[in-house]
């Protein structure tokens, strides 16, 4: 099991994340989010133990592997904190969902030790899956009831702005024909002045 963590990291990042891949865009501020490797460590000596130590033990012996699996640690912990920000619940969620993989990864490797057969290994498993899905869909239907908020929201705004139409118009007409009248005064005191040559003549 040396080196677990890295091959876990690494699988956890490819398999499909519904709320991660469709929500890249909506977090604007996401470039504006940096941990530092203290953060990063922290985060792995609350939530990831065993992996913190893994990777202590790492850095000494295989830097390399090291920069790679700290890679994959930065994403995770910048990944959990962007969720959080939006949902700490769904981040409580997210964050037992990346548990449950992991233990699954453990425990294939283990059965893989006992030389367990592939049906035994499906047994002891499939309970985890089990509780990955339930866990994915109760993220799925929280960001629905978010996304619903915010439809119902933008709505009640367009209805808004539907029953002011013509104080909004008035207002806008208001502003450009006050600027209007600014431009045309700053035209007249410019017509009192001696003309002059302009470097900048045509313009």
């Amino acid at each position: 099991m040396k080196h677990l963590f890295i091959s876990l990291l690494l699988a956890l990042f490819t398999l499909p994340f519904a709320f991660a891949d469709d929500h890249e865009e909506e977090y604007d501020h996401e470039e504006d989010i940096h941990l530092s490797s203290r953060d990063v460590a922290q985060f792995l000596k609350e939530h990831f133990p065993d992996q913190y130590q893994e990777m202590r033990e790492l850095k000494e012996i295989e830097p390399e592997e090291f920069e790679e699996a700290y890679d994959e640690a930065y994403n995770l912990a910048h990944e959990y904190v962007m969720i959080k920000e939006e949902s700490p619940q769904m981040a409580e969620n997210f964050l037992e969902i990346e548990k449950a993989y992991i233990a699954i990864w453990k425990t294939a490797d283990a059965a893989h030790e006992e030389g367990s057969s592939p049906a035994e290994l499906a047994k002891r498993i499939k309970p985890k899956l089990n509780h990955i899905f339930e866990l994915r869909h109760a993220m799925g239907k929280a960001e629905l009831e978010m996304l619903e908020r915010e439809v119902e929201s933008f709505r009640e705004e367009i209805e808004s702005a539907e029953a002011a139409r013509e104080e909004i118009i008035e207002e806008e007409l208001q502003e450009i024909l006050a600027e209007f009248d600014e431009h045309q005064n700053e035209d007249h005191d410019d017509s009192d002045e001696d003309e002059e040559d302009d470097e900048f003549d045509g313009f």
